[in-house]
């Protein structure tokens, strides 16, 4: 960090040096964390809609890291929604080809056989998500919310692990009330 971007903040870290720290949490989250595991997952609003309705209680990524097995997930809706809309619990993750996940999950994946096969070409291996409890929060967590905006929060591209005490975790979890 330059002498000159230190001193603009008396001394407190730089924005961007912040998210790179921010950054590295999400990619590399400590090896033990107590408690459960939460993961962060960005979907399409057309999906999250389906996660909402139970139509989809399955959710498919062609990646998705190996340490966690359940746990709690909480859904970013992407564009054009861009907000923290609700959160379920992993009761199982599922490893396998996609034509194994095809015919295990097919019917609660909320859809269609094209778009599984478009989604997963290219891919020999694939994950699903079984979820359970799933809970919308009444209002969402816009991305332009402040607390997020201060703990210069960006949505994953797919999904990151999430380290214990995340303003992410901190905020959802205290919101118990607005859950329907």
């Amino acid at each position: 960090m330059s002498a000159r971007v230190a001193q603009a903040n008396d001394g407190a870290i730089a924005l961007p040096q912040q998210r790179l720290m921010l950054a590295r949490r999400l990619r590399q989250p400590p090896a033990a964390v107590a408690g459960e595991t939460t993961v962060l997952i960005s979907v399409k609003p057309h999906y999250a809609q389906l996660i909402e309705t139970g139509e989809k209680r399955v959710e498919f990524r062609r990646r998705f890291p190996r340490e966690v097995t359940g746990g709690r997930a909480i859904f970013y809706v992407s564009t054009p929604v861009r907000r923290i809309a609700m959160a379920a619990r992993i009761a199982r993750v599922v490893r396998g080809t996609p034509a194994v996940l095809w015919r295990e999950f097919g019917e609660v994946g909320g859809t269609t056989r094209g778009a599984f096969d478009a989604y997963f070409t290219g891919a020999r291996t694939g994950v699903a998500l079984v979820l359970e409890d799933v809970r919308v929060l009444r209002p969402g967590i816009a991305l332009a919310d402040a607390r997020l905006r201060a703990a210069g929060f960006r949505p994953p591209q797919s999904v990151a692990v999430l380290a214990a005490g995340s303003t992410v975790g901190e905020l959802v979890a205290a919101r118990p009330n607005q859950f329907v």
